[in-house]
């Protein structure tokens, strides 16, 4: 069963989530819990045309080679963590152990002794695993408008002639729909307020926060960053507990500056004790929460 926040305990909660996002991601403090469509009304950003993804294939982004990739991703760990670049610390630690367990992984799969077809896959996964964030960093630093075009090649960023458009903070809060539980694994959806399936224009993710307790927490402690997503569905796995838990969760969406917008309202489930993992051979079904 879902539960929203009482209405009356709204101030103090925001105030205070407010504040834990701050610390626990590097998001530059502001009213994220209001609409701020007119915050950044006068910024610019590099984007072809209106309505369309900076965001590029992996293909796209790292080279051809082997050999380019692994300079590519050397680079833009060694560069990212310039101010100029304006990147989060959670970014900035993304990139850098991306890169270490990609060079890692090369090296095995270099080396005549241990050059195993395992360790060539682990490489290749790593390889993706770094596109993948390296295609979010494309994103983020092609929408800066503070940056110059040498800036971004520096750190291996192909800049695009475009036209610059305005993009404001997400302006609404995300909805949380299609709840429901395995274990200790909470599953769900979210989606723009009461507007159907998907992500608002121009947002690129969202993160999420969780808490345990019988009612959501009035102060910063009680809340723990729990994941950043691009995508609309979610899952959350929560350690084991001896005893029953109730889980906390709350959201908010981003655009490509990290700009936050307004938080949702906290939502409750309940998890059953336990947390070890299911047999390989037993099949269970997701239990449903009821609205």
């Amino acid at each position: 069963m879902t539960e929203g926040l009482a209405s009356s305990e709204g101030a103090v909660f925001w105030a205070a989530v407010e504040n834990l996002v701050v610390g626990l991601t590097g998001i530059a403090p502001g009213p994220m819990w209001l609409a701020r469509a007119a915050t950044d009304a006068g910024s610019a950003h590099h984007q072809p045309s209106p309505g369309r993804n900076l965001a590029v294939p992996d293909s796209a982004i790292l080279p051809s080679t082997i050999a380019g990739k692994l300079s590519f991703a050397a680079n833009m760990a060694l560069r990212i963590a310039d101010p100029v670049y304006a990147a989060s610390d959670v970014l900035i630690a993304e990139v850098e152990q991306a890169n270490t367990d990609l060079q890692a992984a090369a090296t095995l799969a270099e080396q005549p002794l241990t050059r195993t077809k395992s360790n060539i896959a682990d490489r290749n996964q790593k390889l993706e695993d770094f596109g993948k964030i390296a295609g979010r960093v494309v994103s983020i630093l092609r929408g800066n408008p503070d940056l110059t075009d040498k800036q971004l090649e520096d750190i291996g960023v192909r800049p695009i002639a475009t036209k610059r458009k305005s993009i404001p903070a997400p302006s609404e809060a995300p909805v949380f729909t299609n709840l429901r539980v395995d274990g200790r694994t909470i599953y769900g959806e979210l989606r723009r307020e009461a507007r159907g399936r998907g992500k608002p224009a121009d947002v690129t993710g969202a993160i999420l926060f969780t808490a345990t307790g019988p009612i959501a927490p009035m102060g910063m402690d009680g809340w723990t960053f729990a994941q950043s997503t691009t995508k609309t569905k979610f899952t959350l796995t929560m350690p084991p507990s001896e005893t029953e838990t109730v889980v906390w969760v709350s959201a908010f969406w981003q655009n490509a500056k990290d700009e936050s917008g307004p938080a949702s309202e906290p939502v409750s489930v309940k998890l059953a004790s336990g947390g070890a993992l299911p047999a390989e051979n037993e099949e269970r079904s997701p239990m449903r929460i009821a609205a």
